[in-house]
């Protein structure tokens, strides 16, 4: 079986989401080639724009805490505070390097024992083709053109499946069908996932 996955999924294994166990065992799978696991170049990079994004907003974050603790423990009333709130402060700060760290070992451990597709001339040609037919956002386009290139050039009798995380923008019917056109079916749950592919091989 040939499973196909989005940057959500490398996501939620980086960060630990609520799913997070369903897609360890996907890339388990993967691992003992029970499954041949597809991870688009493009789902490899975009984790990173997001965790640098989240490293921003944190990083505001944090100085309007600061700023607002200082305020506060002006008052007698919440002279405790600035002690107290400094272990959420820290907490904050270390947990984008925490995070960024764990990104760096989930990918290293998907190329490790996936199929990663480049990020070529075609695929972005077809994602402004994608963009039009769909209405996908720029990134989902790119990721959806990345599939398509990837299900025409494979076994058309070999089964296949494209999963994500709740992602409605993939969830419309003339997505699914040009996927069932390609042989490939969309889940849109780690764990329903899972539990397909497991009942499958």
């Amino acid at each position: 079986m040939i499973v196909i996955v989005e940057s959500n999924f490398v996501l939620e294994v980086a960060l630990q989401q609520e799913t997070s166990k369903d897609a360890e065992h996907i890339i388990s799978l993967a691992e003992a080639q029970r499954i041949r696991l597809v991870v688009p170049a493009c789902a490899l990079t975009e984790p990173f724009e997001a965790l640098t994004r989240r490293l921003k907003q944190r990083t505001k974050t944090l100085r309007r805490l600061r700023s607002e603790i200082t305020q506060l423990a002006r008052s007698q009333r919440f002279a405790n505070l600035a002690q107290t709130s400094l272990v959420v402060a820290e907490a904050l700060d270390s947990s984008v390097a925490s995070e960024a760290k764990e990104l760096e070992g989930t990918v290293r451990r998907l190329i490790a024992c996936s199929t990663v597709p480049s990020l070529t001339r075609e695929v972005v040609e077809g994602a402004l083709s994608v963009d039009a037919r769909y209405k996908l956002e720029p990134q989902d386009a790119i990721v959806f053109a990345s599939v398509e290139q990837y299900l025409k050039g494979v076994d058309a009798k070999r089964p296949k499946l494209f999963i994500n995380k709740d992602h409605t923008d993939f969830l419309v019917d003339s997505i699914e069908q040009r996927l069932s056109e390609l042989g490939c079916k969309l889940i849109p749950r780690f764990d329903k996932a899972r539990e397909f592919i497991d009942s499958q091989i």
